[in-house]
């Protein structure tokens, strides 16, 4: 028997396999015939093909079961396109990265392929810029790049990951399509004490110690903290202590405190030093502070009053000067008086040495004042204690005297109204001054409308009086105006104000207008 085969188109043609066509021979009691179907390797990156094998025509026999054989070509030409790496590590700090896809296989096509980021536990808008789009590798090439932007943020957190991966080739085969992006943090949160150093008196007092945070602050973060002697003695310098301080989210300032011990030996200075460790989630910065401990076992002077107010006509007051501390000896401190805004012609300067005798806490001097006849503001003296010997100045080291004045210019209106007749054309008022007359003095006077009225009543004015040196009274005319009209009683006020070298009393003068 026999049968014709031939070979025909599927989606392969004729550059991928040789045609062929024949007639198969069976001989009597033969029961397998072979023929064999050429495929051409070419360098085509394509996706599979088929060919399809036939029999038709058979002689003495029928075609019954496979009467068809479809032949699949595999390709071995592909463009395989993947992540030139699997993982990139870097730091959030880092404004931009780049990616770089890889072509490898046949290059004779145009590659493209889709790229998009993914959160993993970074997030898109918070840690990074999300991206996407479209890769295009043109004949030949065989690289392409993205650049992935990221944010940095001022938060403490853990290292965030995120993904770029590749999807929808075309005409190529993806490897390696996810590209893990770590993001490592840079936010540390640093804790230190305020200040390296303190220094304080022995006189029971608690210190408050602070500790300060700064960097990252959105994080629960703690510290130990603890005392050690240098040459300052726990229990009877101080009082030793130790603990944790804890700053939740958002707190930026924490503090503990240490009792400072007064005894009564005559020392000197000492120290012990604060110290912290173990930081949980955050790292240290200044982590040591001394304590110095300075003696308060010495005799110390100072006025008694920082300020002294005394009248210009007191004659003498007397400066007390204290002594504290340590009383078991002798000391001495010099005094002086200098000039404040008072001057020679204000008080009678002066100056020496207080000499305190062992357990004498307490010396005084006399400040003479001048009582003059110039009219002028309170003025000041500034004493002065110095140069202490066995001991040192501590409190009040200046002592302000205020010398009040006793010699103003009084200015007034003679008389507070005067009444008068609409048909007197003018009437004086008089000005006075009282108190010292040792300067000139000028003060500003103004009418005022109450009922009557400005150019219907009297004649509006205004000025400057000037009384010089010795002038007690001035003057000032004011004018009225007679009208023809029937009208009730009326008045106006002129009135002081803006005096110079002075004091104003009874600064209203009330005049009143009969019709």
């Amino acid at each position: 028997m026999s049968v014709r085969f031939y070979a025909t188109n599927g989606t392969a043609g004729a550059t991928d396999y040789f045609t062929t066509n024949g007639i198969l021979s069976f001989a009597a009691n033969e029961v397998s015939k072979s023929f064999d179907l050429r495929i051409i390797d070419d360098a085509l990156a394509e996706n599979a093909e088929t060919v399809i094998l036939r029999l038709v025509s058979p002689t003495n026999a029928t075609i019954s079961g496979f009467g068809t054989n479809l032949v699949t070509i595999g390709t071995n030409d592909s463009a395989y396109v993947s992540w030139s790496v699997a993982a990139v590590s870097t730091n959030e700090s880092t404004n931009a990265i780049t990616l770089t896809v890889n072509r490898t296989g046949t290059t004779f096509n145009d590659v493209s392929v889709n790229f998009a980021t993914t959160n993993v536990t970074a997030l898109a808008a918070a840690d990074y810029y999300a991206t996407n789009g479209t890769l295009t590798l043109t004949n030949g090439q065989t690289t392409a790049t993205i650049a992935l932007r990221l944010l940095n943020d001022d938060l403490q957190e853990s290292t965030e990951t995120l993904q770029v991966r590749l999807s929808g080739v075309s005409d190529g085969i993806i490897t390696n399509g996810t590209n893990t992006i770590t993001i490592t943090d840079d936010d540390v949160s640093t804790l230190a004490f305020a200040t390296n150093a303190i220094s304080t008196g022995e006189s029971n007092v608690t210190l408050t110690v602070v500790v300060e945070r700064s960097g990252a602050t959105n994080t629960a973060v703690a510290v130990n903290y603890t005392t050690t002697n240098v040459t300052a003695t726990a229990a009877s310098d101080y009082t030793a202590t130790s603990g944790t301080l804890s700053f939740v989210p958002g707190v930026v300032s924490n503090s503990f405190t240490v009792d400072v011990l007064h005894d009564l030996a005559l020392e000197t200075n000492e120290t012990f030093q604060l110290r912290l460790s173990s930081a949980t989630n955050s790292t240290l910065a200044l982590g040591t502070n001394t304590v110095t401990i300075t003696d308060n076992d010495a005799a110390t002077v100072a006025f008694l009053h920082g300020s002294t107010n005394v009248a210009e006509g007191v004659g003498t007051v007397t400066i007390t000067a204290l002594r504290s501390g340590a009383t078991n000896t002798a000391v001495s401190v010099r005094f002086y008086a200098t000039n404040g805004t008072a001057g020679a012609t204000d008080y009678f300067t002066t100056n020496g040495i207080l000499s305190f005798a062992a357990n004498e806490v307490s010396k005084s001097f006399d400040l003479r004042i001048i009582d003059d006849a110039l009219a002028e503001n309170a003025e000041t003296v500034i004493l002065r204690l110095v140069s202490p010997t066995n001991a040192t100045i501590s409190g009040f080291g200046t002592n302000l005297v205020t010398i009040g004045t006793n010699d103003s210019a009084y200015v007034s209106w003679s008389v507070a109204s005067v009444s008068t007749n609409e048909s007197t054309n003018a009437i004086t008022l008089t000005v006075n001054r009282t108190g010292t007359t040792f300067n000139d003095v000028s003060v500003n006077f103004a009418t005022t409308n109450v009922t009557a009225l400005a150019a219907a009543d009297y004649y509006a004015t205004n000025g400057t009086l000037t009384l010089t040196n010795g002038q007690t009274t001035a003057t000032i005319a004011l004018r009225l105006l007679n009208d023809d009209l029937q009208e009730s009683t009326e008045t106006l006020q002129v009135r002081l104000s803006g005096v110079s070298d002075g004091i104003i009393t009874n600064g209203t003068n009330t005049i009143t207008i009969t019709d």
